[in-house]
């Protein structure tokens, strides 16, 4: 029983420093922002354009429930992560790679 005990409680702490250590939504924008997407391979580009598309999607989600879209610094993030998208897209364009 005490072996069992044990057990769960260790799960737990382990959970929570596994989700407290995840990057969050602005984290996560930083370290796609940072990849350089013009030396990219095709389907590196094309993997890299639909990760900045969902995380642009999990942003706006965040801001709209959060109501962050006063804070200057959330609202250029998000501007940031939108042109990056924009950039990517001309670059799938210029390979021919955008249907």
């Amino acid at each position: 029983m005490i072996n069992n005990r044990c057990f769960f409680y260790s799960l737990i702490i382990m959970l929570i420093l596994s989700f407290s250590c995840a990057p969050g939504p602005g984290q996560r924008t930083e370290l796609l922002l940072q990849r350089d997407y013009q030396q990219m391979s095709d389907a590196q580009l094309q993997t890299y354009y639909r990760e900045l598309g969902d995380q642009l999607v999990r942003e706006t989600r965040a801001q709209r429930e959060v109501g962050l879209l006063t804070r200057p610094a959330e609202t250029d993030r998000l501007e940031l992560l939108r042109a990056r998208w924009n950039e990517v897209r001309g670059e799938l364009r210029h390979r021919d790679l955008l249907l």
